[in-house]
């Protein structure tokens, strides 16, 4: 019984694992010519470190992803002025294509390629972009 409890978690964690990888995929914000808009209430920019602060009712919108949060930062490499690094921070909420990704604190390094999210994190992934695996469970 303990093994196949075991097993199902194993395969319930890489069915989870495989979701989000075909549900969150940040390289499409890397692509060449995809804009990134950014809406709030107040912005504060700094020139020197060439970031931007947006603050409070942030809306992030980039090509088909959604987020609203309470802040976020955006970091543009200081040679090339592109978009290095967005974070956003306060009750954050990413939306694409039907999948929902909350959390307190949410990176997507364009860079690196990758989304990190952390805090009271919460995963929707619509059934059709969970891919279906046959298993038998022992």
């Amino acid at each position: 019984m303990k093994r196949a409890v075991a097993t199902g978690f194993k395969l319930g964690a890489l069915l989870l694992a495989a979701g989000l990888a075909i549900a969150w995929q940040p390289e499409v914000c890397a692509a060449e010519g995809k804009a990134v808009e950014v809406f709030a209430e107040q912005v504060d920019l700094d020139l020197t470190t060439k970031t931007t602060q947006f603050r409070r009712n942030v809306r992030v919108l980039f090509d088909r992803y959604k987020a609203t949060c309470a802040q976020a930062t955006v970091y543009l490499d200081p040679k090339t002025q592109r978009l290095q690094r967005i974070v956003m921070t306060g009750g954050v909420v990413v939306e694409r294509d039907g999948a929902t990704l909350r959390g307190q604190k949410v990176t997507l390094d364009v860079a690196q390629n990758r989304l990190q999210v952390e805090g009271q994190v919460y995963t929707r992934i619509p059934s059709a972009s969970v891919p279906e695996v046959k298993a038998e469970f022992r």
